[in-house]
């Protein structure tokens, strides 16, 4: 009798404890089938001037990441260095969003000085800048076309070029356009949005287009992505998505000069990333404190622009390469 109750209570704990090992294999296949998916970007540096990084300069590119991956909610996020490359993962943010994480998140404020949108005049006047050293070799690839563009004053004398002309300079790469006078970017048609996307310096004036295709002339930068403490996600009181953007305290002495400077006339300021413009409100009155940087931007990419602000600027450029 003794013997038949020690077997029950035996099979009783056997079954106890295959309950409780069947729970805790339930539980681990839950806990992995619940973990989201890894994503991961390889991306080679360059220094701006094509050469090769420095270990500092890939050091300081992977802190920058870091922060990026960090304010943009990723999970487990991770880059390593490989040579001169650098890889990115994390779970949470599929490949895309990494890609889009690692552009150079060069933040500029700008004057806008003038503007051409499709089927209106252009707005506001032309400013004059040193010549770039390249610009003459350029000059000779375009030929007869150089000439016959560094004419034009206005919108109207762009649309009337031969196709020979607009043809021309639509062969022209991003590197040959940035060499040509702001005029010329602004004016001619043969010059595109897709061939404006060189990040121009910020003592320079630039072109660049925004996503619906118009081009600005923008002043020199009064804003750097140096003069950002912080920049966050949010949901505005107007119902739409936007980043607050928050300046230092030299950032925002700059930024609430440049608005009381623009606000008379209701000039636009032009907020860049990289080389497009994100925004262009016109400044009705002086601005003391934050920005909100809007512009029919969805959740996804305020959080990628908030994340591409917060760790500053990259010292390289990066480009995707698996």
């Amino acid at each position: 009798m003794a013997v038949r109750r020690a077997q029950v209570l035996g099979l009783i704990g056997a079954v106890i404890l295959l309950i409780g090992l069947a729970s805790w294999g339930i539980v681990t296949v839950l806990g992995r089938a619940g973990e989201l998916p890894e994503a991961s970007v390889s991306v080679q540096a360059k220094r701006p001037d094509g050469g090769a990084p420095s270990d500092a300069d890939l050091d300081r590119a992977r802190q920058v990441l870091l922060t990026r991956m960090r304010t943009a909610n990723v999970e487990d996020p991770q880059v390593d260095r490989d040579g001169d490359r650098l890889v990115l993962r994390g779970r949470g943010a599929g490949e895309t969003m990494l890609r889009e994480l690692v552009g150079t998140g060069q933040l500029r404020f700008r004057r806008v000085l003038a503007t051409v949108f499709t089927g209106q005049p252009m707005t506001g006047t032309l400013p004059e800048q040193p010549a770039d050293a390249a610009r003459p070799a350029v000059a000779d690839r375009l030929g007869e076309a150089y000439p016959a563009a560094a004419a034009v004053q206005d919108v109207d004398q762009g649309k009337a070029l031969p196709p020979s002309v607009t043809s021309a300079f639509g062969a022209l790469s991003a590197a040959d356009v940035a060499t040509l006078p702001v005029r010329m970017r602004l004016l001619v048609p043969g010059v595109t949005c897709a061939q404006l996307t060189e990040v121009g310096a910020a003592d320079r004036s630039v072109v660049a287009c925004d996503k619906d295709g118009t081009k600005y002339l923008l002043d020199k930068a009064r804003i750097t992505a140096a003069d950002i403490a912080g920049a966050t996600p949010a949901f505005g009181p107007t119902g739409e998505w936007t980043v607050n953007v928050r300046f230092t305290a030299d950032g925002q002495r700059q930024f609430t000069e440049l608005s009381r400077e623009l606000a008379p006339q209701r000039e636009q300021v032009g907020i860049v990333l990289d080389a497009l413009v994100v925004s262009a409100p016109a400044i009705q009155s002086e601005i003391t404190g934050d920005v909100q940087v809007s512009g029919n931007l969805s959740q996804y990419q305020t959080e990628v622009l908030a994340a591409q602000l917060a760790g500053g600027e990259l010292p390289v450029r990066l480009t995707v390469v698996g």
